[in-house]
């Protein structure tokens, strides 16, 4: 199986498995806005680095959010670097949740973008909970100079 193969596996159980409490009072989040929140984040750690971006994403302003969910930033070991919406999960390494299932869709998410190099990857699904339909989005991108990856997972509005 092709990493690529391997990551929309995991990307259909991880996206349908986004929490949708209090989803009518989320906000709005379009496919662009997500778009555009893991490509600002993207440029910002490209130029700047980790670190100083950690600074503006962890404010959790507009730029680097979609409706309730936030860009996160992981390195390529799989340890969160930023994460403004569980910030117990930076300095974290996604094998420690002993989780068989997140480790790999991390690792697959990890190599993916690492192979596409600087590329914008997505991926959409649509999932149904008590008979509400719900659209969901994973945008994803390798930063090689950093060697780390942004991320966002969204709740969408179509």
């Amino acid at each position: 199986m092709t990493s690529a193969s391997l990551v929309t596996s995991l990307l259909t159980v991880t996206l349908l498995t986004l929490p949708v409490a209090g989803l009518a009072d989320a906000g709005s989040c379009s496919r662009e806005t997500g778009k555009s929140a893991v490509e600002s984040a993207a440029e910002v750690i490209g130029r700047l680095g980790v670190e100083v971006a950690k600074r503006l994403i962890d404010r959790k302003e507009g730029q680097f959010s979609c409706g309730p969910y936030s860009v996160k930033v992981m390195d390529y070991s799989g340890t969160w670097r930023i994460d403004p919406d569980e910030t117990s999960n930076v300095g974290r390494n996604v094998e420690s949740f002993k989780d068989s299932a997140a480790t790999n869709f991390m690792k697959g998410l990890i190599s993916a973008s690492i192979e596409q190099r600087g590329k914008l990857l997505s991926y959409f699904t649509t999932d149904t909970e008590h008979g509400i339909k719900i659209n969901k989005a994973l945008y994803y991108v390798d930063i090689p100079q950093r060697r780390v990856i942004v991320y966002g997972a969204f709740i969408i509005t179509q």
